[in-house]
């Protein structure tokens, strides 16, 4: 866009405004790759592939169970489970409200009761659990030999 300005000191007024703008652009633009670049290396992921985020998840539900343990008590409380095919059974729900809440928020729900029917496995609860089974294994073994 070009104007014909007659009076110098229009001009010059209209070459500061347009370089304030400017500056203001660049300023911004850098503000933007500097808050790109901090949140990029620090997302706590530091460039995981998605094998070792999804190993992290199950790794780490704590957070996961911490976030759903208000929602599992209560259905625990109203005796909400999922059936055989992974579906919310509302059969033995007699309250009308409880069954439309359920329904609002069903994919929530079926993932809640099926991180809590998942047994998430933690490095040291898997060695608790081969533990455990070396042990009664050597048991069976020693009442083999008294036998």
């Amino acid at each position: 866009m070009y104007q014909i300005v007659k009076d110098p000191q229009e001009l010059n007024v209209k070459e500061s405004l347009q370089h304030i703008q400017d500056d203001f652009l660049k300023r911004t633009n850098r503000l933007l790759k500097m808050h790109h670049q901090r949140s990029h290396i620090h997302d706590g992921l530091k460039h995981l592939t998605d094998k070792e985020i999804i190993a992290k998840v199950t790794e780490s539900p704590t957070k996961l169970k911490a976030g759903a343990k208000n929602l599992l008590s209560w259905l625990n409380k109203h005796g909400i489970k999922l059936d055989e095919d992974g579906e919310v059974e509302y059969s033995h729900v007699k309250n009308e409200h409880i069954i439309k809440t359920i329904k609002k928020s069903e994919t929530l729900i079926k993932v809640t009761l099926m991180h809590k029917d998942l047994e998430f496995e933690y490095p040291h609860k898997l060695e608790k659990i081969k533990v455990k089974q070396d042990i009664l294994n050597w048991l069976d073994e020693e009442e083999e030999k008294l036998r």
